[in-house]
């Protein structure tokens, strides 16, 4: 009996690397859907962000329209060196407000915004297994856009 070396097809060599690398990344993708699942949540990650919040209030003010408020809320991050990084925070109303008067008109325009910016930097690890830690600064500022925009003042 004559034997032959049995040889795979290319095509078929091709399946199967595409197949085991096709594993290799789901697994790969699974992992990353965790990670960043976590660093959303952590308001300390080193991840920018563009959040949007939107807020409708019925029966506002004396005519009792709607409000509408929404607010865009960009995070970002600097890597200021190797132990410090700059995490910036923006709140930026837009705003749509009822008229406020018989016979007034509704206001659109930008509400008060909000800036705030936090230094984070890693404390040293305890060797404990315990997790990461932070230290984090962060200071406020607040720019009253509401009056240049024709936005009434109570709000």
């Amino acid at each position: 009996m004559n034997q032959q070396n049995i040889r795979p097809s290319a095509a078929l060599q091709t399946i199967a690397i595409i197949y085991m690398l096709g594993l290799a990344g789901i697994s790969f993708a699974q992992d990353d859907a965790e990670s960043l699942a976590k660093a959303a949540q952590n308001p300390l990650a080193s991840m920018i962000s563009l959040p949007f919040q939107n807020n409708t209030n019925f029966d506002y003010g004396p005519e009792d329209g709607t409000q509408n408020v929404l607010n865009i809320q960009p995070a970002w991050p600097f890597k200021l060196n190797d132990d410090w990084n700059l995490i910036t925070r923006t709140i930026l109303p837009v705003m749509s407000v009822p008229a406020l008067t018989p016979g007034g008109s509704r206001t659109t325009g930008l509400g008060d915004t909000t800036f705030t910016g936090g230094f984070r930097r890693p404390l040293p690890a305890s060797g404990s297994g315990e997790p990461a830690r932070y230290w984090f600064c962060q200071p406020a500022a607040t720019m009253n856009l509401a009056a240049v925009s024709g936005l009434p003042e109570l709000l």
